[in-house]
C-alpha cells in the first residue's frame, strides 16, 4: 500500500511526495496533518538555509544570522553548531573558539545592563525573546580602535547573534 503525503519543499515551494510510509506514520501519535490547499503558500514556509556571518565596524566582532525554518506551526533554529560557526570564524580570520560556558540572563523591560566583559572570554550573545539594543565597545587600550563602538538590535524575531572578542565591553537595554 502506498501513502502519499504532500509536504512543501522549503527551497522550491513544490510538494515533495513521500511514498510507502504507512508503517512509519502509523507509529506516531498526534501528527498534525494540514490540508495545504487551505494555506497561503506564499507565507507557508520561510527558510534561511545556513548560518551567515557579517563583519561589523569593529575588528573581530561578527554579526551572525543563524538558519531559521518557519512554517505554519512555528519555527526551528539551530543556535550553535561548532563546525559551521568555526568555518565562519576562520573565513573572517578568527581562530577556532571552544565555548565552555552557556549563560542566560533574563531582564525586565527598560533594564539597562552596563558594560561588562574581560580580557580572555569570547562571547556569543543573542536575544531569544523580546528585543535588546546592545552596544559593543572596544576596551583594548593597546588597540588603534580603542574606544570605538557599534550598536545592534537583537531580538527573538531576527535571531541574530553577536560574536564579541575579549577586551570588548557589551552593554544592552531591554
Amino acid at each position: 500500500q502506498t501513502c502519499a503525503l504532500p509536504i512543501y519543499s522549503p527551497l522550491t515551494g513544490y510538494p515533495i511526495i513521500f511514498q510507502n510510509l504507512p508503517e512509519f506514520f502509523g507509529k506516531i501519535k498526534d501528527i498534525e496533518f494540514v490540508n495545504a490547499n487551505f494555506i497561503d503558500k506564499s507565507s507557508f514556509m520561510k527558510y534561511r538555509r545556513k548560518i551567515t556571518g557579517e563583519k561589523t565596524n569593529l575588528k573581530d566582532v561578527l554579526l551572525l544570522k543563524p538558519g531559521v525554518f518557519m512554517d505554519h506551526r512555528g519555527s526551528y533554529t539551530e543556535i550553535y553548531n561548532k563546525k559551521n560557526y568555526n568555518e565562519i570564524f576562520k573565513a573572517n580570520g578568527i581562530p577556532d573558539i571552544e565555548f565552555i560556558q552557556d549563560d542566560i540572563s533574563v531582564s525586565k523591560k527598560h533594564v539597562l545592563r552596563g558594560f561588562h566583559g574581560d580580557n580572555q572570554t569570547w562571547k556569543l550573545v543573542c536575544c531569544s525573546r523580546g528585543e535588546i539594543y546592545t552596544v559593543i565597545l572596544n576596551c583594548d587600550e593597546d588597540s588603534p580602535d580603542f574606544g570605538k563602538w557599534q550598536a545592534f538590535t537583537l531580538s527573538g524575531e531576527n535571531m541574530h547573534q553577536l560574536l564579541i572578542p575579549p577586551k570588548h565591553g557589551n552593554s544592552y537595554l531591554v
